[in-house]
């Protein structure tokens, strides 16, 4: 039944005892337009429609299957959460079995419950890494969210430890963040440890790839920023000079460079404006990408640094413009 100009669910449709699925996708039919599977999933939208009672719901672990199944496929958190819960309504045990801790744990954090986050992301890492290979696109980021949630919580130092297993085990190259995250609580030779760290790793990885032969200079770029947000900007100018003369191909790259160029110029009052504002120009008009990149860890400077606040604003004026304009 899909791709029709079906608008509704008829209430009758549940005296159908052998319909085990329907595809109502691409149907004007709002939150309906959707492929149901099998019998469990159309009980639940027969619910959803108001056409049976939640009394009259089996519960058994295909509804909970059902119910999460469904919230899997939701990209809101909210919603995805909201079915979770229905799933754990209809049988706990088992949906906390078979439930995806790292979505699960994505979308408590969403909501708030940064407590039950950290036990799911926790459970989610544990998971992952004991199954043998990693695959650290999962792994790294439920390190990072679990640190989120565990500085939303006002536990900075579980933050740190978090953030600097995962750099030390995974390679994640998350030193800058812990750096200033141990800089943020007084812990000022905790943070040069890691931004040396951090160096290090930025360092070994861009010689593996001259030796390769595979130079993208992305980690040349996260070097140059973890040079900056240390405030060593007299390193940082140097290792920018010899970045500018490279042949770096990729436009997004190059743009990004000269914004930091522009930002060490904000730094050391030798700001041309008639420069800038071409450069401003250029964000604007040319077609570029700049892929891979966050400026996060760029902005979570910004709001601890000590340096002037008028150099902070301007800073903050041309990240805005790249960083929308990308």
């Amino acid at each position: 039944m899909s791709n029709n100009r079906i608008n509704k669910l008829p209430p009758n449709i549940v005296e159908s005892p052998y319909l085990e699925s329907l595809n109502l996708n691409n149907n004007p039919i709002e939150e309906f337009s959707r492929n149901y599977n099998n019998k469990e999933q159309l009980i639940i939208a027969f619910n959803e429609a108001g056409f049976i009672q939640k009394n009259e719901i089996p519960k058994n672990t295909k509804i909970a299957q059902a119910y999460m199944n469904l919230g899997n496929d939701k990209k809101d958190p909210l919603i995805k959460l909201d079915f979770y819960k229905k799933a754990y309504e209809i049988d706990s045990l088992f949906t906390d079995t078979k439930i995806r801790n790292d979505d699960y744990a994505d979308a408590l954090l969403k909501a708030g419950d940064y407590k039950k986050a950290i036990k799911y992301y926790s459970r989610a890492i544990e998971k992952d890494t004991a199954r043998g290979p990693y695959i650290l696109n999962f792994i790294v980021p439920n390190f990072q969210n679990r640190a989120k949630a565990h500085l939303l919580q006002g536990d900075t130092l579980a933050a740190i430890n978090g953030l600097v297993y995962v750099s030390g085990r995974f390679s994640s190259g998350n030193w800058g963040e812990a750096a200033l995250l141990a800089k943020k609580i007084g812990k000022d030779s905790l943070a040069n440890q890691y931004f040396k760290k951090g160096k290090k790793f930025y360092e070994k990885q861009i010689n593996w790839n001259e030796k390769d032969e595979n130079i993208d200079f992305g980690y040349q770029l996260s070097l140059l920023e973890l040079y900056i947000i240390e405030e060593d900007f007299k390193k940082a100018t140097d290792y920018y000079k010899v970045l500018i003369e490279e042949d770096i191909s990729e436009k997004g790259k190059r743009i990004l460079l000269e914004y930091f160029g522009f930002v060490l110029d904000m730094l050391q009052d030798g700001i041309n404006q008639s420069q800038l504002i071409s450069f401003k120009e250029k964000i604007f008009t040319d077609n570029f990408k700049i892929n891979s990149w966050s400026f996060e860890l760029f902005k979570n400077w910004l709001k601890q640094s000590t340096i002037d606040s008028s150099k902070i604003e301007q800073i903050y004026s041309l990240t805005f413009i790249l960083e929308n304009n990308n």
